[in-house]
């Protein structure tokens, strides 16, 4: 039992030395953030306009979380490059039933995020807190499933469609970095400027999607908002 005590504390401080001086991490990531989905919201407010009943947005794009996972080399002591993915989702919901029937259209969206970081860190203050800020810049790949059913009486009508859009995006941050027993623990907070083109069919993608017929505007997302994220550290190569 006293040999495994010493092997255990003996592999503690050989990882604690590895983490400190690790050239390449690995790091899973979670996040939370809020989306703009302005030109979303104005298309489900249409939609709603356009049943003639009193149709409710039980669910309007809300924030939701984002998961995913970096893989940081460490250039010299202040600065760090890398890259990421990133997955996140929200939706829209519409929803109306009486005694004759119901309605309800479900709006899916969800984006891939592939995309370089870079960010520097410093010692606050000789303690074991380090301050840090950075940037990363990604392609985005967002897919809409839109999801609409319908019900009067005993008849019933449902469609499924699906579109897609591609576009790119921008996110600076800063915060804190704190070791955890022997991984280091980054917090940040941060704003995502997207920048994605309309949603387009994917089997043709010279045909965009309309949500307004009296103007021709096109459907778009826009993943823009608030970014919190959190990160965990693990050392790869020494």
């Amino acid at each position: 039992m006293r040999y495994f005590n010493y092997l255990l504390a003996f592999s503690l401080l050989t990882a604690s030395s590895a983490s400190s001086q690790a050239k390449l991490s690995l790091e899973p990531r979670l996040g939370y953030g809020s989306f703009e989905m302005g030109i979303m919201k104005e298309m489900q407010m249409n939609i709603i306009r356009s049943t003639r009943v009193n149709a409710q947005a039980t669910d309007s794009f809300s924030p939701y979380y984002q998961f995913g996972g970096n893989a940081v080399y460490n250039f010299w002591k202040h600065f760090n490059a890398g890259v990421f993915y990133e997955f996140g989702s929200t939706g829209g919901r519409v929803d109306y039933e009486d005694y004759s029937g119901n309605l309800r259209m479900d709006t899916k969206l969800n984006y891939n995020a592939f995309g370089i970081l870079l960010f520097g860190q410093k010692v606050i203050a000789q303690s074991k807190i380090s301050g840090v800020g950075g940037i990363e810049i990604s392609k985005i790949s967002t897919k809409v499933n839109a999801h609409s059913h319908f019900r009067i009486d005993t008849q019933i009508q449902t469609e499924d469609q699906a579109f897609s859009a591609k576009g790119k995006g921008y996110k600076a941050y800063a915060g804190v970095q704190y070791p955890v027993f022997i991984f280091p623990v980054r917090f940040t907070v941060g704003y995502m400027h997207d920048k994605t083109g309309d949603f387009f069919d994917p089997d043709d993608p010279e045909v965009y999607v309309v949500y307004s017929e009296v103007y021709s505007q096109r459907l778009k997302p826009d993943w823009s908002g608030l970014r919190l994220n959190l990160s965990i550290s693990v050392p790869i190569i020494k």
